[in-house]
């Protein structure tokens, strides 16, 4: 019975999967003033939650009797002239302590953006920006998240007509300080469902990089045209807008742009390629254009990009992997390969990454359906996720 038990502990203990790679982040600490005193928050890195504890300190002075397990606290003598420190702790032995912040007046910071001038439409429809979506990643090297951000001005469901303005994506710091711009163009419709832009480290070096679907007339955050790859070819000055407004004709691309500059490291062709409107379930360009993205390790240790189009009837999934230099597609999952029936339709306005089976490499959780790691399908409950727009 020994025996049968120790060979048990093996084989559970022997499962272990790799660990991701994760940026190189300070210690994100921040101290704010409340009613009960300054509120003192800080990160716990991936790396340091099982074996690591921490010591707060106040003008040099430790706050805590025993090192603390948590990641806040709360100093109820703290001023708005304090300045704190967080030491981490292990084995016993302190480390290192994080610079020094100063507290904040206010429980939130303000961070000015450099909004973009306004225009006119083709159809003399005037327009001015609002900002849209966000997303966080580690743009230069200074140890913190940075944030990258979508303007947008007359953006548009896919359901309705009408001309939007170029799409722009800034990068700031937390302090606001501007560090590139880039400009969709022309070709890049405004919208939800449009400019689904990635920001993360996906060749490891440590910095974010940018990706989304690009076109002619797309400008990088060196105020360059886009040239790789069969973006080489583009015609930057052809406008393939419709009189609806809808973009169904010429060259879609996928760009991948540098998180320290806005620099275009890599263009491919973009897959899904949108191929004949009406494949997609109308023919003016609704489901067509229904675009989500998500990052994956779908090997288990490294990101891989996923981009996909469609999901009210046909659905498509494409998986690339970037080295630092180029794109490489990785699979494919068509719901129009024979077989893939069943994973017609089973989308809806959003999808999920998880390791849905347990083997240390993430899923894509499409609606009512999931995409194994290696692009096939996994499984489909055939149960309708949403009403289509008509």
């Amino acid at each position: 019975m020994k025996t049968l038990l120790l060979i048990i502990c093996v084989f559970i203990g022997g499962q272990v999967f790799a660990q991701h790679a994760m940026e190189q982040l300070d210690r994100g600490l921040v101290a704010v003033q409340t009613t009960s005193g300054v509120f003192v928050s800080w990160r716990i890195p991936g790396d340091e939650w099982q074996q690591t504890t921490y010591n707060v300190y106040r003008n040099g002075q430790k706050l805590n009797d025993l090192p603390l397990e948590v990641s806040n606290f709360v100093d109820t003598e703290g001023t708005i002239g304090s300045n704190y420190t967080v030491a981490p702790v292990v084995n016993e032995i302190e480390e290192a302590a994080s610079d020094p912040v100063s507290v904040w007046a206010n429980q939130y910071q303000e961070i000015g953006l450099d909004l973009p001038a306004g225009g006119t439409t083709p159809a003399n429809e005037s327009y001015s920006y609002t900002v849209g979506d966000m997303s966080t990643g580690h743009l230069n090297d200074d140890g913190a998240l940075d944030l990258v951000v979508k303007w947008e001005a007359l953006a548009r469901d896919n359901s309705h007509s009408g001309y939007t303005a170029p799409v722009l994506l800034d990068g700031y710091t937390l302090e606001g300080v501007k560090l590139w711009r880039i400009d969709l163009g022309l070709n890049i419709r405004a919208g939800a469902h449009y400019t689904q832009f990635m920001v993360y480290d996906l060749d490891g070096d440590g910095i974010a990089e940018i990706a989304c679907k690009t076109a002619p007339g797309t400008k990088d955050g060196l105020g360059n045209f886009i040239s790789k790859g069969p973006a080489a070819l583009a015609n930057h000055t052809a406008d393939y807008r419709n009189s609806g407004g809808y973009i169904l004709s010429g060259p879609e691309y996928l760009t991948v742009f540098s998180g320290r500059t806005g620099e275009e490291l890599s263009t491919v062709a973009y897959q899904p390629p949108r191929g004949n409107v009406s494949d997609w379930g109308d023919g003016y360009g609704n489901r067509v254009d229904r675009f989500l993205a998500a990052v994956a390790y779908l090997d288990g240790e490294k990101p891989s990009l996923v981009m996909t189009r469609g999901y009210y009837t046909r659905a498509v999934l494409a998986a690339y992997d970037f080295d630092g230099n180029q794109l490489t597609l990785r699979w494919v999952f068509d719901s129009n390969t024979p077989g893939n029936g069943a994973y017609a339709g089973q989308g809806n306005h959003n999808l999920s990454v998880a390791d849905a089976d347990g083997d240390g490499r993430d899923e894509i959780i499409f609606g009512s359906c999931t995409i194994d790691d290696d692009g096939t399908g996994l499984y489909s409950t055939d149960w309708d996720t949403g009403m289509p727009c008509m």
